[in-house]
């Protein structure tokens, strides 16, 4: 017996999934979670005293002071039609900064503190 189709309104909401629908062309396709995310933005470990000016889309760790935040720490780098937004983690969790990107003044902003608290 086929199942019915579900409207999305209908559908049950959950914290996890193993899969995620798409399309591939015309047909309807299912994508592992895992994969989607390894194709999406991907782990390159640890970059050293990388600047992260060119690192692209990925996250990993970083230290040293070559990219100007001060921190030793885990990092996400992510763009969207040529702004970057960068995000790092110092880590022992005292200190969060971001920085973003201009690509039409070819300028990285400074990177700023984000507080919590408590």
């Amino acid at each position: 017996m086929a199942e019915q189709d579900i409207k999305e309104n209908e559908m049950t909401v959950a914290n996890s999934v193993d899969y995620v629908r798409g399309l591939s062309g015309k047909t309807s396709v299912l994508i592992a979670l895992s994969t989607l995310l390894s194709k999406t933005i991907k782990s390159v470990g640890s970059v050293g005293d990388n600047d992260l000016k060119n690192i692209g889309i990925c996250f990993g760790y970083s230290f040293g002071t070559s990219d100007g935040s001060g921190i030793n720490g885990m990092f996400l780098s992510i763009e969207v039609v040529g702004y970057y937004f960068q995000l790092k983690v110092s880590y022992t969790g005292n200190s969060i900064k971001f920085r973003v990107y201009n690509y039409r003044d070819s300028l990285w902003t400074s990177w700023k503190s984000i507080s919590f608290t408590e």
